[in-house]
């Protein structure tokens, strides 16, 4: 047996290895790279969304009132869609990975998916957030007077300046709401805007 045979013997097999000297290996997982991070990013957003949900859930068997209970239902419930779709949209980023899908294809297709589910929530949240102030203001003023509902919508000045706070806080909710899905969204749909575009140039 000669020295060829005796290194032919002796060099391991790597079959990741292999299968990252592909080619087109590289060219197909560098674009994807922004995928990966709003995969991340959903995840975060399950979290923080389940957490939140949580302690509305513990809210709302704390205060027997109505009107809070009905504030915190409303919150939780699209707390829920949120829920519900940002794992949807998180599964479908696995299949893809997973799959051989032409890949420009399959970037459009989340890039559009995403920035569809930030507009849509962002616009139940326009719904959802004069109940949420209602029932943050409502709260605050039975944690700070320990008065019931009825005692304190009974003053005129705690009455009137409900709407007042709702008029004021739900644009600033929802300007905070946008910056915030920019923040964890928005570089990274960026980064595959300009992914998409490189490989619409290389075709």
């Amino acid at each position: 047996m000669n020295n060829q045979q005796h290194w032919n013997d002796w060099q391991p097999v790597d079959d990741d290895l292999d299968r990252l000297l592909q080619p087109g290996f590289t060219r197909r997982t560098q674009p994807q790279q922004p995928l990966l991070k709003l995969k991340k990013a959903l995840r975060n957003n399950l979290f923080w969304s389940l957490g939140i949900t949580l302690m509305y859930i513990i809210l709302m068997v704390y205060f027997q009132f109505w009107e809070i209970q009905l504030a915190l239902f409303v919150t939780s419930l699209f707390n829920g869609w949120l829920m519900w779709s940002a794992w949807k949209l998180y599964r479908q980023i696995d299949k893809t990975i997973e799959s051989q899908a032409p890949l420009l294809e399959t970037l459009k297709m989340h890039h559009s998916e995403i920035s569809r589910w930030g507009r849509v929530q962002l616009k139940l949240a326009l719904l959802v957030y004069p109940f949420s102030v209602a029932g943050g203001y409502l709260l605050g003023g039975i944690v700070a007077t320990g008065l019931p509902v009825d005692a304190l919508m009974s003053q005129k000045r705690f009455f009137w300046a409900l709407p007042v706070t709702i008029i004021v806080l739900v644009p600033v909710s929802y300007l905070l709401a946008r910056w915030l899905f920019r923040a964890a969204f928005g570089v990274h749909l960026d980064r595959l805007s300009e992914n998409i575009r490189e490989l619409e140039s290389e075709e």
